[in-house]
This record gives C-alpha cells, sequence and structure tokens, in this order.
C-alpha cells in the first residue's frame, strides 16, 4: 500500500498525501493514507480501496490454507474496504468470514471475550 500511495501521490497534484508526508511522496505511510480518506481524499480512498480488495483475497487464500472450517475476524477502518472485502469472499464461496468496523486493537482490547479463540494469526 505504501508503494502505490507514493506512486499516487506523485501522480496526482490534487491529492492531500504528499501534503500529509511533509511534501515527500516517497515519505507517504499508512496513517497518511488513513488521514486522507477520512477528509474524503478521491485518490487515497482509491489507494485504499485496491489495498482492501487485495487484503479481502489474501483472507480468502488464508481461509483456504489454514483451515476451510475456521471463522476468520477480519478488521478494517475502511467502510468501502470492508464492502470490498466483503465482496471478494462472497466471491470465493467463503460463508466463516466476520468482519469488524474499527481497529483490530480495539477489537482484541475488549471486542473478543477472554478465552474464547482458539488460535490467532496475524
Amino acid at each position: 500500500m505504501v508503494i502505490r500511495s507514493s506512486q499516487a501521490a506523485a501522480a496526482s497534484g490534487s491529492s492531500q498525501l504528499a501534503a500529509l508526508a511533509g511534501g515527500a511522496p516517497d515519505a507517504v505511510r499508512g496513517e497518511h493514507v488513513t488521514a486522507a480518506v477520512r477528509a474524503g481524499d478521491a485518490t487515497a480512498i482509491g489507494v485504499a480501496d485496491a489495498f482492501a480488495e487485495w487484503v479481502g483475497m489474501g483472507v480468502a487464500n488464508l481461509v483456504h490454507v489454514l483451515d476451510p472450517e475456521a471463522v476468520v475476524i477480519a478488521a478494517e477502518v475502511h467502510v468501502p474496504g470492508v464492502a470490498r472485502m466483503l465482496a471478494v469472499a462472497e466471491d470465493q464461496g467463503l460463508a466463516n468470514l466476520r468482519v469488524y468496523v474499527g481497529d483490530a486493537v480495539d477489537l482484541l482490547d475488549g471486542g473478543i471475550p477472554d478465552h474464547s479463540l482458539d488460535r490467532i494469526h496475524l
């Protein structure tokens, strides 16, 4: 995502990405993309959507490799990214994906009861 963000920041004169990175497109990091998405920056939203689709495919493949019977919980802060992830899961025929809209740290800190998970793969 960082490479794609840097490329998008360099190519777009109207994106906030480079400004958030101190004016240097090659210094764009994930937190800059998140801030720009929250501000409605179209270039950042495009980058986040593409990244979410990639993550959705990765989650689907991970489920098939690790344990097709396992329930997978994915966390995502970008609502359109959640939609893309769910679309990929549906295309892959996954019925065992649960999505938390928000930060994974918040989910792990208080959203999952103690001793309710057999294992976690990050």
